[in-house]
């Protein structure tokens, strides 16, 4: 049962963090845009 916890807090903690780099990624893309821009 605690192996099934930690796959599961595992692969939560994996999912969140690939998230959070690809929000991180998208608002400096963002961000390099509107500096040319302006």
């Amino acid at each position: 049962m605690e192996g099934l916890f930690f796959v599961i807090g595992f692969l939560l903690g994996s999912l969140s963090g690939v998230t959070l780099m690809c929000l991180v990624q998208i608002n400096h893309i963002r961000k390099e845009d509107h500096d040319e821009q302006s």
